[in-house]
């Protein structure tokens, strides 16, 4: 049995799989496998897959037809052998003691999941580094068993899979899965890891794992899929479980109405993405009903300002609380503006020194 199975979802990557799957093989433990799941490429992706397959022989392959990045990395826990997973995106890397660290975590503390940190890197189109990002790292180093974590979630990241490695049986024991949608799929799954019984969560304060962030990928890009009723009915869900796990009644209030303030926000970001695609008066009116829905109505009208940390951000939220719509897209797309300036600035002051 493989110590851990990497899960690699790859869809139209050809600039970037290569690297990905090379800070896996340079990892420092062997005992591993790689599981690439081709979802349907229209590019170079999948011939990259086998021919990276050809020449390792703890690379697997599957090709099947597009469903999304949820289904893709379910699809590779079905045939995944590894004592624990792990998922990594196709445009990210890994440290090379990524694997060997947090194994020794989880074994040493008997650990069902092991959260570690990350770095932001900020990309341009061909895969060259514009500018490094935040480090994220956990905030706690004790691990904690399940009531703990509840007591304690509000600070700890639930929104991203890739940011963790986790036991196998413990995900096949409560057939825990990824669900079908293309965008957020991620806090659903983490939801269904944290509300099953789970025996200890262990916590690695090393940086394991480089976010890539870059033109086109969903975190710069419109994705008109966050706007569906689906994508609603699973935020839906998760503050369901949240409710359902709350340790004291109104314990996870503050939480609660920040999360749905935050989404808010991120559809305006998607708008001022769409700037070219919509109209100002689609983008106003798809903001307005967004923040009609009733999970989104009640966070914006309970979330105080002082709960939001950045001040551009809380003045984005606070137009949307009081139902300025059109300002606060305005406001947003002139951001949108200064930001591409500033960036361009900074690629000519790379380009002349």
């Amino acid at each position: 049995m493989p110590e851990i199975s990497f899960i690699i979802p790859v869809y139209n990557v050809e600039r970037w799989l290569r690297r990905c799957v090379e800070s896996i093989q340079a990892q420092t433990i062997e005992n591993l496998e790689i599981i690439l799941i081709d979802d349907g490429s229209t590019d170079a992706s999948a011939a990259i897959c086998d021919e990276l397959a050809s020449g390792d022989g703890r690379i697997r392959v599957i090709h099947k037809e597009n469903g999304g990045q949820g289904l893709a990395r379910s699809c590779g826990l079905e045939i995944a052998t590894g004592e624990y997973v792990a998922f990594v995106d196709s445009d990210d890397t890994v440290t090379p003691d990524m694997a060997k660290s947090n194994l020794m975590l989880a074994k040493e503390q008997d650990a069902d999941i092991v959260v570690f940190g990350y770095r932001e890197c900020y990309c341009d189109e061909k895969g060259g580094v514009k500018k490094e990002g935040g480090v994220y790292l956990p905030e706690f180093s004790e691990p904690m068993n399940r009531r703990q974590f509840w007591e304690n979630c509000a600070r700890i990241n639930t929104a991203f899979a890739t940011m963790r490695i986790y036991r196998r049986a413990y995900l096949e024991k409560y057939a825990i899965r990824f669900n079908e949608g293309r965008m957020g799929e991620d806090a659903l799954f983490l939801a269904y890891v944290h509300d099953a019984p789970f025996n200890r969560m262990a916590f690695n304060r090393q940086v394991c794992y480089i976010y890539d962030i870059r033109p086109g990928s969903t975190m710069t890009s419109f994705q008109p899929v966050y706007f569906d009723e689906e994508h609603e009915r699973a935020r839906v869900q998760i503050e369901r479980i949240f409710l359902k796990n709350e340790p004291t009644q109104g314990a996870f209030d503050r939480m609660l109405a920040v999360r749905g303030a935050n989404s808010a926000h991120e559809a305006l970001k998607q708008l001022a993405f769409a700037k070219k695609k919509l109209g100002f008066r689609e983008r106003r009116g798809m903001i307005k009903q967004f923040c009609a829905r009733p999970r989104v109505e009640k966070s914006l009208e309970t979330c105080r300002m002082a709960w939001i940390g950045e001040k551009w951000k809380r003045l984005a939220i606070w137009l949307m609380k009081k139902k300025r719509y059109g300002l606060a897209l305005r406001y947003y797309d002139a951001l949108q503006v200064v930001r591409q300036i500033r960036n361009q600035m900074m690629q000519s002051g790379k380009r002349q020194r």
